[in-house]
């Protein structure tokens, strides 16, 4: 699987008083080439709380949610999340595109591949009406 996406690093602001404090301030096109291609595009101002890690302790595995080698993965699997239908409710290939965001973004093999674990099950278990069985 390849991924390719706009560049992040202009298109971003940030408003630490909204729940969600990532947000675009341009649209980003995602292009996911796999057997089949999946291209959509992330609106301008679409919002994202980044990675979120809902227990701090993971903070000292992973590093702070908001270091720009996460984002790009995280947002762009936010909006995944959001819309399922993009990836035809596939949870596993919305968690791969998350990994692969993370790898291109030059994250640690292992570190990417124990968030994508999490991502995964946390997805399954927590936001399993999303997904297709």
């Amino acid at each position: 699987m390849e991924i390719f996406y706009t560049d992040f690093s202009r298109l971003l602001g940030f408003d630490y008083r909204d729940s969600k404090p990532l947000y675009l301030t341009s649209p980003v096109t995602v292009v996911v080439s796999t057997l089949n291609c999946i291209c959509f595009v992330i609106p301008g101002g679409y919002r994202s709380d980044g990675c979120t890690l809902k227990f701090r302790v993971f903070w000292l595995l992973f590093g702070c949610p908001h270091t720009g080698k996460y984002v790009p993965a995280s947002v762009i699997h936010d909006y995944v999340v959001e819309n399922p239908e993009l990836v035809n409710g596939d949870l596993r290939l919305s968690t791969d595109i998350f990994y692969f965001v993370l790898l291109k973004e030059g994250v640690n093999g292992v570190i990417a591949n124990l968030m994508r674990f999490f991502v995964y099950w946390y997805q399954r278990i927590f936001k399993k009406e999303r997904w297709n069985a």
